[in-house]
């Protein structure tokens, strides 16, 4: 983890949904890495076609150890699980983007367990994909409190 800034795993959400499409243009935002170190959990592959989607003029580097992760504007580090394959259809639901979603809150998760990531920030999911995929749970929320070992837990939204 790091000392300085606080290092963000970012789950990529469901690969034939908007979540790439907004991890990419939010991560062109200089301020995001004044207050974070972020790093995509997710499919380097689709972060790439992502950002030709959204015109963004960012560079995806694949990484194999979120300690690789840098903090450098333009350049979105994905620890790449490469569980998709490139011409995923868009806009579809798909049990193979759906299983990748759920994985990637998995890892993230794992992540955090071992202290190797201060926070865990998901992109959208697609439960009826993530169902089809084999996973069976009604949102990030309860994911999380099953994978965590957390009994009672809420969500909570917060708005300015």
């Amino acid at each position: 983890m790091s000392a300085l800034k606080p290092l963000l795993g970012i789950t990529m959400g469901d690969a034939t949904g908007c979540g790439p499409e907004i991890i990419v243009k939010s991560l062109a935002e200089t301020a995001f890495y004044d207050l974070s170190r972020p790093v995509v959990i997710g499919d380097a592959k689709i972060m790439e076609r992502a950002a030709k989607i959204v015109g963004g003029a960012v560079k995806i580097r694949k990484i194999a150890d979120v300690r690789e992760a840098g903090n450098a504007v333009g350049v979105i580090d994905v620890l790449d699980l490469d569980n998709l394959p490139s011409d995923l259809p868009f806009a579809k639901v798909d049990a193979r983007a759906g299983k990748a979603a759920y994985e990637y809150v998995a890892k993230g998760v794992e992540l955090a367990m071992r202290n190797e990531i201060d926070a865990i920030v998901t992109a959208p999911l697609n439960k009826e994909a993530m169902n089809l995929g084999g996973y069976h749970y009604a949102g990030h929320t309860e994911i999380l409190g099953a994978l965590s070992g957390t009994k009672d837990y809420a969500m909570m939204l917060v708005g300015g």
